[in-house]
């Protein structure tokens, strides 16, 4: 995983089904889990995307004698185009997988279009993040207060609002790109930045008016986890009905709400998926900015220019069903009307099964002792201090000609997008998802590796 926030739930979800057929499984992130590799036996590795910028990690994986699969966690809304395909796969990482999911058809027409190998090997199946979706959806009903209306707007700007730095997210994406990325690809993607910068102070500007107009909603605003808090913060403190809603998953919110705001968001998906009136700011706009809009998050949206119209779209109510059929649902999200809680993590654990037969719990997992104090981890939090290290030191001195700068906010970045994984917290959830699975809470063990990292796997 990557985003704790994002990923964590539909993960957590899938992990039992795979543990109830037969796996054990390794749940973590990143940094937690590529440098104990080596030490697992072979296996199968789920990663959260195979862009072109993290083909040595495959490569690494392959050479531990793992397989490589993926179900992208960004992929509910297909990319913009060729460069935005090319922002999430390659030929070569293609050609490095044994296996990749696809969140719907849209998705998966798309990548096959500018990669047809991905025929080969790609298969719809959903995304164990909507089926947390459809959890929450089922076992939980709209809380909206009936005296008091709420609005939610998520602010997705962090390209013109980064937590650390507004170079951080430009950086992200040449490293996402991969080394090989032309500088027209580059240049494409960017648009994207210069979208969000072009928005953002009239979003700020559609935030005050909501606030200072319609004093009798509450307004709750929710910032992008790679977004800085304090513009938001700064304006919460001025409205006594408006509050600032920072970390943690944004579902509870979605569903206890009126009205959702966004920008070209994802979740904008998730919020017409549960029957919530969707609303988007979108200025006009010309050419190469306008081409860098979602068409998916247009759909699932009335579609409003100046915060004036904003006004009007939620004062006058509109029926959110009325709306719905502008969007194919199972479009975007395979068998997005199914009532099977699992449909998504049941169509992955199949294809896994396919790959290699679920014989996990006769193969010998080290102890957690020698895992914990793995040789690998060491050197990789070594090297990792190493980077940051000459990241402040190329910031000061230029000696590296900016090559690590970026690097000196690995530590503080990496907080803002995961934040701890702890037993008590993932022992609440197991046993939440344990009723909706109709399954017995007791059949599952979690066992903490180490920071960031669980071992589950059923008791028989």
């Amino acid at each position: 995983m990557e985003i704790f926030d994002r990923e964590l739930n539909g993960m957590l979800l899938f992990s039992l089904l795979a543990a109830q057929n037969g796996w054990q499984v390794l749940l973590g992130g990143k940094k937690s889990l590529f440098p104990l590799l080596g030490d697992l036996p072979q296996g199968i590795v789920v990663l959260k995307s195979v862009v072109p910028g993290e083909v040595e990690i495959q490569d690494k994986i392959r050479g531990y004698g793992h397989k490589v699969t993926s179900i992208d966690a960004e992929g509910l809304l297909p990319s913009n185009g060729k460069s935005g395909v090319e922002l999430r796969y390659s030929s070569e990482t293609i050609s490095k997988s044994d296996k990749l999911f696809f969140w719907g058809p849209a998705q998966y027409d798309q990548v096959k279009e500018y990669f047809p190998s991905i025929s080969n090997i790609g298969a719809v199946t959903g995304s164990p993040i909507f089926d947390y979706w459809r959890l929450h959806k089922f076992s939980r009903h709209s809380v909206s207060n009936q005296d008091q209306k709420t609005i939610l707007i998520a602010t997705s700007f962090p390209f013109a609002n980064h937590v650390i730095d507004p170079e951080q997210a430009y950086d992200a994406v040449r490293v996402a790109s991969g080394k090989q990325a032309s500088e027209e690809h580059l240049q494409e993607i960017f648009l994207g930045g210069a979208l969000q910068e072009h928005v953002y102070p009239k979003f700020i500007e559609m935030v005050h008016t909501i606030s200072k107009t319609l004093i009798d909603y509450k307004v709750i605003l929710r910032p992008h986890p790679a977004e800085s808090p304090t513009i938001w913060s700064e304006i919460a403190a001025l409205y006594d009905n408006v509050e600032l809603q920072y970390g943690g998953e944004i579902s509870k919110w979605l569903l206890e709400c009126d009205y959702f705001i966004h920008f070209n968001s994802t979740t904008s998906i998730e919020a017409r998926y549960y029957d919530k009136q969707v609303i988007t700011l979108v200025p006009e706009l010309k050419g190469e900015l306008a081409d860098r809009l979602n068409e998916f998050a247009l759909l699932a949206s009335t579609v409003c220019r100046t915060s004036r119209d904003v006004l009007e779209a939620i004062t006058e109510s509109a029926d959110p069903a009325s709306e719905n059929s502008r969007l194919d649902l199972n479009g975007i999200i395979a068998g997005a009307d199914s009532d099977d809680i699992a449909l998504s993590s049941s169509n992955i654990v199949h294809h896994l099964e396919d790959l290699g037969p679920p014989d996990a719990v006769d193969r010998i997992m080290p102890s957690k002792i020698s895992l914990f104090f793995s040789l690998s981890t060491f050197k990789s939090m070594l090297k990792l201090r190493i980077i940051w290290l000459l990241g402040w030191i190329d910031y000061f001195t230029k000696v590296f000609n900016d090559r690590y700068a970026a690097m000196r906010h690995f530590y503080k970045y990496g907080k803002t997008k995961q934040g701890k994984l702890k037993a008590n917290h993932l022992s609440t959830k197991v046993g939440m998802f344990a009723d909706a699975l109709k399954l017995q809470r007791d059949m599952f063990r979690i066992g903490k590796i180490k920071n960031g990292l669980f071992l589950i796997r059923t008791r028989s």
